[in-house]
């Protein structure tokens, strides 16, 4: 039959015979292939499931294998940390590879930075970690190079050419780590809650976050911090003010989470570098393993008002009291 046909005939239905072909419910799958799909539905997400902590969450073994790293930068020893990285991030790590490090064997740049905040390490098995600068260490002893040396953490060669008993600057860390050549190449400072404190208390301390971009402000805290001397390794860490500590009960001090703060250096070459602030203390500092010397008092002054620090006393509360924490009976003696 012939499409023009087809519709002459169709003229000829009666009405009623359509309204009920349009009622018609629709007709079920069979009960195996609908549970069928359910099943192929349920190992699909399965799947999804297995895959994502196996390809994208942090690969803990990998991170246990390496976790420092000394390299040598000009006369200093700079200490790196293993980045976390899950399966993903080191296969697609291999497209991030830059220059080979000086003459370091399995070391390189990342690709496309002038900066040596992060560098590219090639394990034995073929595997690549991301390691970040943490820090220079200071007052180098010819024991303590020699020992280095000896247990393969640096090369012989890389501990010739190291300097001795000599501390650093941050201006070490600005030029020979993040590329910086001067002011101009600063393009913000950040200062934010830190979050060294997550008790209840320390959750509830509100604290704003302030940026510094002002050129003039910005040449000005790029000499603070390019002249900053690192501390000899006895210096004791700032002290740090709790949710129970006396000076805080009796309301004499705030609290350290409510006027320390996180500050974070941005060039505009794309490099970053953290460190913290006490006000109270007047030092700078990296989680408490790199110490600064204190401040001048004017500098801290000045960057108290900068990132807005409040120094006066605040009730923020007290942490809840661990139930029988006070009638529990003391350990006894061996």
């Amino acid at each position: 039959m012939r499409g023009d046909e087809f519709l002459r005939a169709m003229a000829y239905l009666s009405p009623d015979l359509i309204e009920k072909a349009g009622s018609a419910g629709k007709v079920r799958a069979p009960l195996w292939k609908r549970f069928a799909s359910a099943a192929a539905v349920l190992f699909l997400a399965a799947g999804i499931l297995f895959l994502v902590p196996y390809l994208f969450l942090p690969d803990r073994a990998g991170e246990e294998r390496a976790k420092v790293m000394d390299v040598r930068v000009g006369d200093k020893l700079a200490r790196y940390l293993a980045v976390p990285m899950s399966r993903f991030d080191r296969r697609a790590a291999q497209g991030r590879v830059g220059e080979q490090y000086e003459d370091r064997d399995s070391l390189y740049r990342v690709k496309g930075a002038d900066d040596l905040t992060h560098l590219l390490f090639q394990r034995e098995d073929g595997e690549w970690e991301l390691y970040r600068f943490f820090g220079f260490q200071p007052y180098l002893t010819e024991e303590g190079i020699g020992n280095m040396v000896e247990f393969g953490f640096i090369p012989a060669s890389d501990g010739e050419k190291l300097s001795v008993g000599t501390p650093y600057t941050f201006g070490d860390v600005l030029e020979r780590i993040c590329g910086a050549e001067g002011p101009g190449d600063l393009e913000s400072v950040m200062w934010e809650k830190p979050d060294f404190d997550r008790s209840k208390v320390g959750k509830s301390v509100r604290v704003e976050k302030t940026v510094t971009r002002d050129p003039e402000d910005l040449a000005y805290l790029y000499e603070v911090f390019r002249n900053l001397v690192c501390a000899p390794p006895e210096t004791d860490p700032p002290g740090r003010v709790w949710a129970d500590s006396g000076a805080y009960l009796a309301g004499e001090k705030p609290l350290s989470v409510q006027t320390e703060r996180k500050v974070t250096l941005r060039l505009k070459s794309g490099a970053k570098i953290e460190l913290c602030y006490s006000p109270t203390d007047g030092v700078i500092y990296q989680d408490f393993s790199v110490l600064y010397e204190p401040l001048k008092e004017e500098d801290n002054r000045r960057l108290t008002e900068m990132a807005g620090i409040d120094l006066a006393w605040r009730d923020w509360g007290r942490n809840p009291k661990i139930e029988g924490a006070e009638t529990a009976s003391p350990p006894k003696l061996p």
